[in-house]
């Protein structure tokens, strides 16, 4: 039998009921009970455990017997242990949170004497607090620009962060970061709609933004798992040795934790000497700088392999470099990694180049018509004319030849292959009785192999 309560309750301890019952056969009778000293409960301590915890709740109330049981909700994912009577006023409660239940309220139940009290909502099965590392890894990449709407490159380096969810935490899905500088000169975080400058996130250093849009975040991150952090550099730089930065990250659960990192005294490239080489060469450079520390390492881009690298100071680095044979020309970013991971990048510090070329000139005498005496005439005239070959020595690479003049030492004459000149025509052939490679202007275009002549 069910009766509504009331307010004041009229089942209190110690309030006696009669009841009266009637019956088909025009019969009747009557009961009574008095209400024994009814169990509440006051408080649960601790009142959230996290999933795959073993722990000892204490329910503390009044009017509890030997022999209480207990639950935390049925089916819930929360298995009890053991119920122990302290005392009339205390129940020790042994339980265990299965690894896979849900979060969220349990209702806590204490059965003694005959009598059951519930505490809605008594215990919570919550995540564990997220813990998070911070790590500058120096000016790395260009990811976001310098403003507060730019999630894109603005051709500037930014600050370079990796943000760890430290194991324990849990999976969690990040859904905004901020990012301050210690004692005011930054803040940047992932709401284009605040004045604070842009911060992009990616999964990976090389990797996409993944908050490219308008900034906003929503990114799962794996227990023990990263994300890296992208800040564009004010002027002045706030990215210096000894600054001091915080990070701020809330999750989807509506739990948030922070992280703090200060600046070491960040590695720097002043020069590279030298700056060039060639395919095939092999030889040492010498990278100058400040705060590198032992144990750095080095690399030079796509084609060029770095066979040693040797810590000759702290502003000082011996490297020794192979470059290959098919390297591609032109530059690449030369990277110094400390071993605490702070990074230092000269862009375009060093240069795959081709071999200085060499040349050897035969007079092999007057021996061919091919060109007249004036600036203009790249045909025969009937008169013969000095002729030479010029061979591009070998070790000299492949070449395409595109200008040549020829001048008499001393003075007494000066000839080249543009026809806009004052000088006279200068032919240019592939062999010696080939046809002219600039019969028509003079202009040169030829490609000349390793070791190959003209005439």
């Amino acid at each position: 039998m069910f009766a509504s309560d009331l307010s004041p309750t009229p089942f209190s301890s110690g309030a006696g009921f009669t009841l009266t019952a009637k019956f088909a056969d025009g019969t009747s009778a009557v009961a009574t009970v008095t209400l024994p000293q009814m169990p509440s409960i006051t408080a649960v301590s601790p009142n959230t455990g996290t999933p795959g915890a073993s722990l000892t709740v204490t329910v503390t109330g009044t009017n509890f017997q030997s022999g209480a049981t207990s639950s935390f909700g049925t089916g819930t994912g929360i298995t009890i242990n053991s119920t122990t009577f302290v005392s009339s006023t205390q129940l020790s409660v042994a339980i265990a949170i299965d690894s896979a239940a849900a979060t969220g309220a349990r209702d806590v139940t204490v059965t003694t004497g005959g009598q059951t009290v519930t505490r809605v909502a008594g215990f919570t099965v919550s995540p564990p607090a997220p813990t998070l590392a911070l790590a500058f890894l120096g000016k790395l990449r260009d990811k976001v620009g310098a403003n507060p709407t730019t999630y894109s490159a603005d051709g500037a380096l930014d600050g370079t962060f990796r943000m760890t969810l430290q194991s324990g935490s849990g999976a969690r899905t990040l859904t905004r970061l901020e990012l301050r500088r210690n004692g005011g000169g930054g803040t940047w975080d992932t709401d284009a709609a605040t004045s604070f400058w842009a911060l992009g996130v990616s999964a990976a250093l090389d990797a996409a933004l993944l908050n490219a849009g308008n900034g906003a975040v929503n990114a799962a991150i794996a227990d023990g798992g990263a994300v890296y952090v992208f800040a564009g550099d004010p002027n002045p730089p706030a990215f210096t040795s000894g600054s001091g930065f915080t990070v701020t990250a809330n999750f989807a659960d509506g739990t948030s934790a922070t992280a703090t990192v200060t600046l070491p005294p960040m590695p720097s490239i002043s020069s590279v000497t030298p700056s060039t080489g060639s395919p095939g060469a092999a030889f040492a450079v010498t990278v100058a700088g400040t705060n590198f520390q032992p144990g750095a390492s080095a690399s030079f881009g796509a084609d060029v392999t770095v066979t040693s690298t040797t810590v000759t100071s702290s502003t000082q680095l011996s490297i020794a470099i192979a470059i290959g044979a098919t390297a591609t020309m032109g530059p690449r970013d030369v990277t110094v990694t400390n071993p605490d991971a702070q990074v230092a990048i000269k862009q375009g510090g060093f240069t795959v180049a081709p071999p200085a070329p060499t040349l050897a000139l035969a007079f092999l005498g007057k021996l061919r018509d091919k060109v007249g005496a004036n600036p203009t005439t790249y045909s025969a005239d009937g008169a013969l004319d000095g002729t030479f070959r010029m061979t591009l020595q070998s070790g000299s690479g492949a070449r395409t030849l595109t200008r040549l003049e020829l001048r008499r030492n001393g003075g007494g004459g000066t000839w080249d292959t543009d026809a806009a000149t004052s000088f006279w025509a200068l032919g240019v052939s592939a062999a010696l009785d080939g046809a002219l490679l600039n019969a028509g202007n003079g202009a040169v275009n030829a490609a000349i192999a390793d070791g190959g002549a003209v005439y």
